[in-house]
């Protein structure tokens, strides 16, 4: 019985262990830090970094807000009329794990 018990339990830790794994199903890290925001000009195909909002995985839907808000900033200031956005989300590896919108 012993040993099934012990096979039973790496199942079980494996299985808990998967399930934390580094990205959730919308594709935000559990461990984000923030997100970037990117701005692309639709009409030229240029892209441009709007701006930066600390968000942790918790609060990701205040930072996607505010991911938009910036890149709307950034495109009007740009007087941008055609251009589009995506929020790249920022971990302790890397300054785009996901992008998300």
């Amino acid at each position: 019985m012993r040993p099934v018990r012990i096979v039973l339990l790496i199942s079980l830790a494996t299985e808990a262990l998967a399930a934390c794994s580094q990205v959730d199903s919308d594709f935000f890290p559990y461990k984000m830090l923030g997100l970037r925001s990117l701005v692309s000009n639709e009409d030229t195909g240029q892209q441009f970094e709007a701006g930066f909002t600390a968000a942790s995985y918790k609060a990701r839907e205040a930072g996607l807000g505010g991911c938009a808000a910036q890149a709307a900033t950034a495109a009007a200031a740009r007087r941008l009329k055609n251009w589009s956005y995506i929020c790249c989300t920022v971990t302790e590896k890397s300054q785009c794990a996901t992008t998300v919108r």
